[in-house]
């Protein structure tokens, strides 16, 4: 009725003036309430829907009459803040005040429970790629209902805060979906499926969204003192005016998104519950998956190239690396027959030159000193020919087939007892098949009698050039690190009573002869490791200025295989003992457990000899770049460099990981857990007391070395980012209007100069004009009133003329002259400085 009313008096207004303005008129503050509460309930379906979805999806457990409710509430209180300007900037600062406030109090809560579902998560990835293993962070509180109810909280408050944004701010479809939607993608990219009403409520946020963005009629502005009730932008220096949202048109949208989504979710539930699973093969699947399994194994640090790990072997390369990302793919397909329970190595680097940050498969050639100097190196084919002629005899012949599917090709992975010099370097298999005729078969004598006493009929080196070797190259410790060391070795009190000195000759003395005080010695340095030192995947890239092997002693104290086999080799060169660092692929008696399959081939043909096994069989391997791996050789009399392993293993325990939330605090502060003075926070007792007062077990350590410097580069980059993107905006415009002036646009010129004059005008209270965009008339006569008499050589007369030429510059296709045109910029910079000034 009240439509067709307006419909003939808006065809009778178009027939007569060819134009029709509706009336604006100030909305009720009950309509702006209700029009509030709708869209707090649309953000109250996208936040509920996403984040309990995810959570269905991957079977966590929340109490969901805590969850249901408080999303509710905090998503209308959210949605409210548009109400008025007042309310906006009020609310949202206790807001974040009570956030933060709160985040900290309950962190333990809060962590742990963020904690347990990134677990959850990365273990559903792990299963879903087949990874063998994942990376996982502490949870200290084990009550997941309690905690994840908690995360879920703070969580669900942030997704509200960016949905407000996006649906009370900006109405904008693409923004609201690239805030919700990562939520359910993570189960969907698995092919975990939400709850289908999850899906529901989100999808009806969406068409809600959708329907009023298009219409472009329903942004709110925050209410203010002179807000009027329709909104206006800029964009390109053109001005738009939309009305803003009414109550009407909000709640018709509302219930049509509603139906619309429970409509298409039940045509789509038959095919949705269905337990099928599509894969997509296609090149960016594939792409995608890659980049989903690093980041589940390294976090966005593993898109980080430092630089270059092939096959998880770095060539002796060391300080560069910050953390190990491997890729978890078969790089070996190694065939052989198990004869001990001890690890099996297969060497492919060998290091022997140390150089603060690097070895080098080379050593200096006797008899000089100046062993940098170009051609005084021996090269590591001379030094493999070397080490063959001193393989100890054994009592067993075994055969090995190895095919190189992925590892670097640059180099052999061979057992130890093996001739180097008989076997070049691998060519890499043409596909990942593991038939054993794309392998190279190795023969090499296993020596299972290694009790490394030195044999009665031992009589030494023979090679004078082997022994300079051993005895020079390989207990070489660069200066001043050698000093380093020696301090080192002191302070930890490695040697016994009795044993000073820094050479085998002073010390091995005390000891059953020179074997027994290598291994001795290397044994003390891995126990030193064990009580001193951490393992670590990640433990950052060693600072340019730094030795690798002095900073993880003194200052990292964590790290992970090269670490300990690089420091492992120079405190024994530093004792002087002979050893190298090594670099290939291990085979530990768990892999042979988990992935070794039989093989069906004569085991007379791959094994003579004695075992330690009561079980005889061949087994294939796959071997991974996780199993890549860096240990040291020592030089023992009789035997050769024989292995030795430095690196301690990973433990259960370790310091509370300050990721997931910490992160928002660990840059600032320096939070320090008493752990001492904390109860069992999984007793009954305390794991569902929501209101223990965790803030006594915090010591809230303000260091303000550690505070002021990540505050003083944060704050300096906003700031360089914002001049930098205020320089470039002020650059492109200064370009544009150079060039509009450059082609005689004046007309456009004039257009854009008079907005901005109108805009500074609006800024003055005593003559602000009755509209966001008044007419030239309007300006005129506000000017007029305060200019002639007062402004230097301004009067009515030169105004008239100056708005004259505004109007038809703007109005019509005449803009004048670049003379008119200065003139007009002159005098609106001189009217402006006067009123600036005045």
């Amino acid at each position: 009725m009240f439509g067709k009313i307006e419909n003939y008096f808006r065809k009778k207004e178009l027939n007569r003036t060819g134009v029709f303005i509706g009336e604006i008129t100030e909305g009720k503050p009950h309509m702006r309430a209700l029009i509030c509460l709708l869209r707090g309930f649309m953000i109250f379906l996208g936040t509920y829907g996403a984040l309990v979805g995810l959570l269905r999806a991957f079977e966590l457990p929340f109490n969901i009459l805590i969850v249901t409710p408080f999303l509710f509430f905090i998503s209308v209180f959210l949605a409210f803040l548009y109400f008025h300007k007042i309310i906006f900037y009020t609310g949202y600062f206790l807001l974040l005040g009570t956030f933060t406030f709160e985040l900290g109090y309950m962190y333990l809560y809060a962590n742990s429970g963020y904690q347990a579902i990134v677990n959850t998560i990365y273990l559903a990835y792990s299963d879903y790629f087949k990874l063998l293993s994942v990376r996982e962070g502490q949870e200290m509180i084990v009550d997941r209902t309690t905690t994840v109810t908690v995360a879920v909280i703070f969580i669900g408050t942030f997704l509200a805060m960016m949905l407000n944004v996006t649906i009370s701010g900006y109405m904008n479809l693409w923004e609201s979906v690239l805030v919700s939607f990562p939520f359910l993608e993570i189960a969907f990219f698995i092919n975990k499926k939400p709850p289908i009403y999850c899906v529901c409520m989100v999808l009806a946020m969406y068409i809600f969204v959708g329907i009023l963005q298009a219409s472009r009629h329903q942004r709110m502005q925050v209410k203010g003192k002179y807000t009027h009730e329709y909104t206006r932008f800029s964009r390109k220096n053109k001005k738009y005016y939309f009305y803003q949202g009414n109550l009407k048109g909000n709640f018709l949208t509302m219930i049509f998104a509603i139906l619309a989504s429970v409509l298409i979710c039940i045509i789509a539930y038959p095919t949705y519950r269905t337990q099928t699973e599509y894969l997509v093969h296609n090149p960016v699947r594939t792409k995608v998956d890659e980049y989903a399994k690093i980041y589940v194994q390294s976090g966005f640090s593993g898109f980080l190239n430092r630089y270059d790990s092939t096959g998880g072997m770095n060539s002796g390369r060391l300080g560069g690396v910050g953390e190990v990302r491997p890729d978890f793919q078969t790089d070996l397909s190694v065939t052989f027959a198990p004869y001990s329970f001890n690890t099996v190595y297969l060497k492919g680097f060998t290091g022997t030159f140390y150089l603060k940050d690097q070895w080098f498969n080379t050593a200096f050639s006797p008899p000089t000193e100046e062993f940098l100097n170009p051609g005084m190196f021996m090269e590591n084919a001379e030094i493999q020919k070397l080490d063959a002629g001193y393989f100890p005899q054994g009592r067993a012949s075994a055969r090995m087939n190895i095919v190189n599917l992925d590892a670097d090709s640059s180099y052999s992975y061979l057992p130890y007892f093996t001739d180097f010099t008989k076997y070049g370097n691998f060519s890499k298999a043409e596909n990942s098949s593991l038939d054993l005729e794309n392998g190279v078969d190795i023969t090499y004598e296993p020596f299972l009698d290694l009790f490394y006493d030195v044999p009665k009929d031992y009589r030494g080196i023979s090679d004078p050039d082997y022994e300079h070797y051993v005895n020079q190259c390989c207990t070489y410790v660069p200066d001043p690190l050698h000093e380093q060391l020696q301090d080192y070795i002191l302070e930890n009190n490695f040697f016994d009573s009795g044993v000073t000195g820094f050479t085998e000759e002073e010390n091995a003395g005390q000891f059953r002869d020179v074997n027994d005080y290598r291994l001795t010695m290397a044994r003390k340095i891995y126990a030193h490791y064990m009580q001193n030192f951490q393992y670590t995947m990640s433990p950052g890239s060693t600072p340019y200025s730094r030795d690798y092997v002095e900073y993880f002693l003194t200052t990292q104290r964590r790290g992970y295989c090269a670490h300990f086999a690089s420091s492992g080799v120079m405190l024994l060169r530093t004792m002087g003992i002979p050893a190298r660092y090594v670099e290939g692929y291990c085979i530990p008696p768990s892999l042979l457990a988990e992935r070794g399959t039989g093989v069906a081939e004569d085991y007379d043909e791959w094994y003579e000899g004695d075992t330690l096994l009561e079980e005889k069989g061949v087994v294939n391997v796959p071997v991974s770049d996780a199993f890549a791996h860096a240990w040291i050789e020592i030089y023992m009399d009789g035997y050769g460099f024989l292995p030795f392993e430095m690196t301690i293993p990973s433990v259960d325990e370790e310091p509370l990981d300050m990721s997931g939330f910490g992160d928002l605090f660990s840059g600032l502060f320096n939070i320090r857990l008493q752990m001492a003075e904390l109860p069992d926070p999984n007793s009954n007792n305390t794991a569902n007391n929501l209101n223990t007062k965790f803030m006594q077990f915090f010591n809230f350590d303000f260091d303000y070395r550690k505070f002021v410097l990540p505050l003083a580069i944060g704050t300096g980059v906003i700031l360089l980012a914002l001049f930098g993107f205020l320089g470039i905006r002020f650059n492109i415009n200064r370009r544009r209007l150079k060039k509009l002036y450059d082609e005689g646009a004046y007309g456009e010129l004039v257009y854009i100069n008079y907005s901005k004059f109108t805009d500074f005008l609006n800024s003055k209270a005593e003559i602000r004009t009755s509209g966001d965009n008044p007419l030239p008339a309007d300006i005129l006569e506000q000017l007029k009133r305060i200019l002639p008499g007062r402004a230097p050589g301004v009067t009515e007369e030169s105004l008239e003329q100056l708005f004259a030429y505004i109007e038809r510059s703007m109005y019509s296709n005449n803009p004048g002259t670049k003379e008119e045109y200065d003139s007009f910029v002159n005098t609106l910079d001189s009217i402006r400085t006067f009123i600036r000034k005045n």
